[in-house]
């Protein structure tokens, strides 16, 4: 863990002015949103899912927009939903399934303020709205077949935890699949 830190902090010179910058604007953004609820005495809200999905996929996204300006074309804009829904997928199906556990604990989640038949729903509605955006891109730059492709097992992976959910809960392997979803993107670089 050490090297990897001294390593990171190396690299962090080679990361151009744009990029430094904003990042540490969005860490300003995350630091005072967990002093707010500090200082307040707050838990996290209903929607953390949702907060965290954005703020992960635009940790992931703020090389290529700080890079290009802030100026984000409709294609981009598209793909970063995309990135963010997968991201939500994934939050949103952990919820599920601790559900248990979070209304014991008073743990609050968007599962628990829809309950988990409507959270089915939602998750199943957003696996059609994936499918559907992909296609859609697709049919208007088909040169984007790799970028689509991997968000489509992404999908895949997400799905087989989401819909096979007594086979990952009882071998408790939901989180790893879950979380190695996002390891899935580094086939792109193999091309």
């Amino acid at each position: 863990a050490i090297a990897v830190a001294i390593v990171g902090f190396i690299l962090l010179f080679f990361l151009p002015g744009k990029i430094i910058y904003s990042g540490i604007t969005l860490l300003f953004f995350v630091l005072f949103y967990f002093v707010i609820l500090n200082l307040t005495g707050s838990r996290p809200s209903h929607y953390k899912e949702i907060i965290i999905a954005l703020v992960y996929a635009l940790g992931i996204f703020l090389g290529p927009f700080s890079m290009n300006n802030w100026i984000i074309d409709v294609e981009t804009a598209v793909i970063f939903f995309q990135f963010a829904v997968i991201a939500f997928i994934n939050l949103y199906t952990f919820s599920l399934y601790e559900y248990g556990l979070d209304s014991k604990d008073g743990h609050p989640s968007m599962v628990i303020l829809l309950g988990t038949k409507r959270s089915g729903r939602l998750v199943k509605i957003l696996f059609s709205i994936m499918i559907l955006s992909i296609g859609g891109l697709l049919f208007f730059n088909p040169l984007i077949w790799r970028e689509m492709t991997i968000f489509l097992l992404m999908l895949l992976v997400l799905g087989f935890v989401f819909f096979k959910r007594s086979w990952f809960e009882k071998k408790e392997l939901y989180r790893a699949v879950g979380d190695a979803v996002f390891f899935i993107p580094a086939l792109y670089l193999l091309q």
